[in-house]
């Protein structure tokens, strides 16, 4: 049987503008000394159902984002934006998404 060929790790590119590889990442993001660094995931159920996590790194605040509308590129940015639209400038500073182990995305 044949496959398509794939390119490597290193040929892919990434899809969301001015993303950092997460080794380049700064490293106040590693030490957790600065609050406005977060961490996120996708949890889904049996049914169709999901649930974003973000957990802020330093202090470990997590907020639940039910995903209703599906886990679709754009329904999950729709309610990540929303989500953090509640927190001050200060507080948003990064996201490192699960599943995008290589990237930060700024």
């Amino acid at each position: 049987m044949r496959y398509p060929k794939r390119p490597s790790g290193s040929q892919v590119k990434p899809k969301i503008k001015d993303m950092v590889l997460i080794k380049d990442r700064p490293a106040e993001v590693e030490a957790r000394l600065v609050a406005g660094h977060w961490e996120g995931d996708l949890v889904m159920g049996r049914r169709p159902s999901a649930v974003a996590t973000l957990v802020e790194r330093t202090s470990r605040f997590v907020k639940l984002v039910a995903l209703p509308d599906g886990i679709k590129a754009l329904a999950v940015r729709a309610a990540l934006v929303e989500a953090f639209r509640s927190l001050t400038p200060a507080m948003l500073k990064t996201l490192t998404w699960a599943g995008v182990e290589k990237w930060l995305i700024t």
